[in-house]
């Protein structure tokens, strides 16, 4: 028997083809091609398709909707609700297990309440942040600036400003957007753990700073002891 290339084991083992049909697609595919009348394409478009939508398996894929979930999403959306009505929410923090939709809750929240702003005529921007990535105050500062402002040129660059700069660029910035800025902060438990809870102090001591605009925080961790090592002004 003629050895099978290992590409063809490769193709196999990923698709979970039946040999036979894999085998019988490629000899057609090599027959087709070397006519030189027909694009590699031409087969593939007619094989069934596997997946009705690949994008829900995304990390960044929100779901329209959330089956048994109601009641998580009705308490956030009740306590961001003041920021349609161009008022701070309380700062918030979700925690449980790995796995339960904390983050796909909190972001299909945070789409849903750009999508009603709008609407209303209010300006509410959002920002995601996953601490795990983004780990430093530097890092959390620069992100949240640039829910404020959308042209390059115009960004606090990555690195190479003081600290402090960072943080009186990100309150000019913040004033001159206006309105609410919504920011998510993803496995924020990893970034006390590694700088301390400082960086939430002056975030939430913020606000006594801006004029124009407000920023509220939702923290979101899987270590339920998470609120025991922050000091109690955060």
């Amino acid at each position: 028997m003629k050895k099978t290339h290992p590409q063809t084991l490769r193709i196999y083992r990923q698709y979970a083809m039946p040999m036979a049909r894999l085998i019988g697609d490629i000899l057609f595919m090599k027959k087709k091609q070397s006519s030189g009348k027909s694009n590699v394409f031409d087969v593939l478009m007619h094989e069934e398709r596997i997946f009705k939508n690949r994008e829900a398996l995304a990390s960044t894929y929100i779901p329209p909707e959330f089956p048994h979930r109601d009641a998580e999403i009705n308490d956030v959306a009740n306590i961001l609700k003041p920021a349609l009505y161009g008022a701070r929410p309380s700062n918030i923090l979700i925690y449980g297990q790995t796995g339960t939709g904390k983050t796909a809750v909190a972001k299909f929240i945070c789409k849903q309440i750009v999508s009603k702003a709008v609407t209303e005529g209010k300006k509410i921007h959002t920002a995601y942040i996953n601490c795990k990535q983004t780990n430093t105050p530097y890092g959390i500062l620069t992100n949240i600036g640039r829910t404020y402002s959308r042209d390059w040129e115009e960004r606090i660059p990555n690195a190479g400003w003081r600290i402090d700069k960072v943080y009186s660029a990100l309150k000019e910035r913040a004033d001159e957007g206006g309105g609410i800025a919504i920011v998510v902060m993803d496995e924020i438990d990893t970034l006390v753990s590694k700088n301390g809870d400082e960086i939430l102090y002056h975030l939430t001591g913020l606000n006594s700073d801006l004029d124009n605009s407000k920023i509220s925080l939702i923290g979101i961790s899987n270590d339920t002891k998470f609120t025991s090592w922050l000091d109690p002004r955060v």
